[in-house]
């Protein structure tokens, strides 16, 4: 049930829930200049210098698929408790959890320990509740559908803002040019510190955006049990199958992009640190500029069939590219109707999703996405270990794929 709040209240919590979404974002990106740096360069190698180059990208994809293996876990249960207990007090164990896994994280990076870095990146996982969380809160503050899908076209727009800023941050600390300061540690103990700014941000500006059921019952692995309930839903369902193939091919390509243009192109950090900040700005501005029009003339379905058409088109001749100019130019490009298809997936799960079950709906969404995520960077890594040629390929297929569903979907829908 969404409580009464007044203007004043509504405004606070939403710039505490933008700004949580902005500072948790910014941690998950930190790292994708951050791993292949450690990982598959010679300047800082987590690894032993004996091991081959398969079991470099198999390792690699390990420890990405850490964060989204854990997070499976931990978003539908945190999303449940939000539901339940409020969305508040949720994110107060969300953040505390993120704050000792980014420092845990950033000490393995010190004492170049895989171990230990693959332990903080579970912790750091599980804990990766706020995104959820503070989408069912915007959710809630947001009940007509034209501002719910305008407030998630905002949210995309600020990820790619954490995204810039991140990356930025990132390459900066692991570029070799900068040998006092090269150290990968840095960005994540900067990042434990933003996730403390958050805290505070929480306790001084967010207000409850609904009211918990007066009789809640809450089991640890309630949020798992959730997974069942929401599914029973076909509308819901159909969706949740569609963000999963469409993050397993984005998600793909995102974490090995950087791989790619280290093996296929032999090109520097710096290279790779410009081209992931212009896709962030690319991001940023399909999200936040060319999709609130798309929003205002078309209906989210079948903004969101055509922009998973693009996607797969730039991803195809991405992988077709033999020059790092076209590679880069047609990589960036992807990402505008990518931040596009991200808002509008998590905007019709978000209407098609009861009012009081916005925690529970959006925190199987982030349950769905981490579980691609997981899928992606092992598949990544078994692929690259023997070629880097087809990924991108693989990931174009993947968008295919949701596409295909989303289509027959509403095609059923409309013969119906």
């Amino acid at each position: 049930m969404v409580a009464e709040i007044a203007p004043r209240r509504r405004r606070s919590s939403l710039i505490a829930a933008y700004s949580i979404i902005f500072l948790d974002n910014f941690g998950f990106a930190v790292v994708f200049p951050i791993f292949p740096v450690l990982f598959l360069s010679q300047a800082c190698n987590i690894l032993p210098a004996h091991i081959n180059p398969k079991a470099c990208h198999l390792l690699l994809g390990f420890v990405m698929a850490a964060f989204p293996f854990a997070q499976f876990f931990g978003a539908p249960l945190f999303g449940d408790f939000g539901d339940r207990f409020g969305k508040k007090k949720a994110l107060y164990f969300t953040i505390i959890g993120t704050v000792v896994g980014y420092a845990l994280s950033a000490y393995a990076i010190h004492l170049l320990s895989f171990y230990l870095l693959l332990f903080g990146r579970l912790l750091t996982g599980f804990f990766a509740g706020n995104l959820s969380l503070a989408m069912a809160a915007i959710a809630d503050l947001n009940p007509d559908r034209k501002k719910r899908g305008k407030s998630m076209s905002l949210v995309a727009a600020l990820l790619g803002l954490s995204w810039i800023s991140s990356i930025g941050l990132g390459a900066f600390f692991t570029n070799p040019d900068n040998q006092k300061l090269f150290n990968p540690a840095i960005p994540l103990l900067i990042t434990a510190f933003l996730s403390l700014v958050s805290l505070w941000i929480l306790k001084r500006y967010f207000f409850e955006s609904s009211r918990p059921p007066s009789a809640h019952r809450f089991h640890f692995l309630g949020g798992l049990h959730n997974i069942i309930h929401v599914l029973e839903s076909k509308g819901l369902r159909t969706y949740y199958f569609i963000l999963f193939f469409w993050v397993l091919g984005t998600i793909l390509a995102l974490q090995w992009v950087a791989p790619v243009s280290m093996m296929k192109f032999g090109v520097s950090t710096t290279q790779i640190m410009w081209l992931l900040l212009a896709s962030g700005v690319a991001w940023t501005l399909g999200s936040g500029v060319i999709n609130p029009f798309l929003i205002q003339a078309f209906s989210m379905k079948t903004i969101y069939l055509w922009v998973l058409v693009a996607i797969a088109l730039f991803y195809f001749l991405t992988a077709a590219s033999d020059f790092f100019f076209y590679f880069s130019i047609l990589y960036v490009l992807s990402a505008i109707p990518t931040s596009i298809a991200w808002s509008d997936n998590f905007s019709l799960i978000s209407l098609a999703a009861h009012e009081n079950e916005q925690g529970k709906a959006m925190g199987l969404a982030q349950s769905t996405t981490a579980f691609a995520e997981f899928v992606g960077p092992i598949l990544g890594g078994i692929v690259a270990g023997i070629s880097v040629a087809p990924l991108f390929y693989i990931c174009a297929l993947f968008v295919l794929v949701s596409f295909l569903l989303l289509l027959l979907t509403t095609l059923k829908k409309k013969h119906d």
